[in-house]
């Protein structure tokens, strides 16, 4: 049982609730959008909730055509001390779950499509990368060199390489045709919490601590240390035509990548920005959250070019024991059409949000 305690004891603000109250479908309340569209497409119902994760979910992608969903998650040790249930494809358009990939032994943080969909990659607290094959679920490379836990993982723009982030503090780089490491980006002092490709594929930028760092691909020289988070910085995205960086704490932080200049703050009050996804056009950055303290909102969803907030969904409260406590969205992610959002966390459903006018 300790044994067991151990693998699960959680990083980054991420609770146990589930694990020791065991309870299910703990939401009491309905998820309501409020705002005004703004011409925008905006979320305004739940056209479906995908449900099969016995656990909360962490992470969630799009295939590159939109007609597969990938979710991974907590899972549930069984009686071998393996994690079950840490991967799952759905089918976009009927919400029908197609595959279950297992093989890792401990909670699988982030997942990503390669590029020509062909390929997902996943990792692992269990220190692993695997790169699956989507059409068999047959695991072509299995990557082993990080030394500690693995939180985060991306494909370059082209396919060719990928990267991955963990508690050890480096990025390492991976030729994805031979599945060996190319190239290691260190940091000093703090875990890898999030890392993404420039849409041209010559920057890398990871998160650690309160610090944001951007690297050249090509020479592994650092291009900009950007500063200014309070708390913690939980993700980072580059905008679509790759002229903005924004980073995700207590608030969103956007950057001007031409000259690292701070173009402004996106202000979340009582919430931490766990994920955030720009819309394929790049007009809309939406965000989930980790609810802090007071009751808040899990998705919240800004105009770029002014930081004018468009959209909040605010959320329901889950029951531990007798006290209630915020939901909270780990993981969210745009359609490739920009007309659905999905949304995973803590209540172990993804609902995929349709946007409308």
């Amino acid at each position: 049982m300790v044994k067991r305690l151990k693998k699960v004891i959680f990083r980054y603000g991420l609770c146990l609730c589930f694990l020791i109250a065991g309870c299910d479908s703990p939401f009491t309340e309905q998820v309501t959008p409020t705002g005004v569209s703004h011409g925008y497409r905006l979320p305004t119902k739940i056209v479906r909730t995908l449900k099969g994760h016995n656990r909360a979910i962490f992470s969630i992608a799009f295939s590159p055509n939109g007609h597969l969903l990938a979710s991974s998650g907590e899972g549930r040790f069984g009686e071998d001390d393996k994690v079950e249930d840490t991967i799952k494809l759905w089918e976009v358009s009927t919400g029908r779950l197609l595959h279950t990939l297992t093989g890792h032994l401990n909670y699988v943080m982030s997942i990503a499509f390669s590029p020509d969909g062909q390929l997902l990659a996943s990792g692992s607290w269990d220190s692993t990368i695997r790169l699956w094959e989507v059409n068999t679920g047959r695991v072509r490379f299995a990557l082993q060199g990080h030394p500690n836990l693995i939180d985060t993982v991306a494909f370059s723009p082209d396919g060719r390489f990928l990267a991955s982030g963990g508690s050890n503090g480096t990025i390492r780089l991976w030729d994805i045709s031979t599945g060996k490491e190319l190239r290691r980006l260190r940091w000093n002092g703090y875990g890898i919490s999030s890392v993404a490709f420039s849409p041209d594929g010559h920057l890398i930028s990871g998160c650690g601590g309160k610090i944001i760092k951007v690297w050249d691909i090509s020479t592994g020289n650092v291009v900009y240390t950007l500063k200014g988070h309070r708390s913690t910085v939980n993700s980072v995205v580059f905008s679509p035509n790759g002229h903005l960086l924004a980073s995700g704490s207590i608030g969103i932080a956007l950057w001007k990548l031409s000259t690292g200049e701070l173009l402004r703050t996106l202000h979340m009050p009582n919430n931490s920005a766990r994920s955030m996804a720009f819309s394929p056009n790049g007009l809309i950055i939406a965000a989930g959250s980790f609810v802090h303290e007071s009751r808040g909102n899990l998705i919240s969803l800004w105009e770029v070019s002014t930081g004018r907030l468009l959209q909040t969904i605010q959320g329901p409260r889950w029951r531990f024991f007798s006290q209630w406590k915020e939901g909270s969205v780990r993981t969210l992610a745009f359609s490739p059409d920009g007309r659905t959002l999905a949304s995973g966390g803590f209540d172990k459903t993804i609902k995929l949000w349709q946007l409308s006018r």
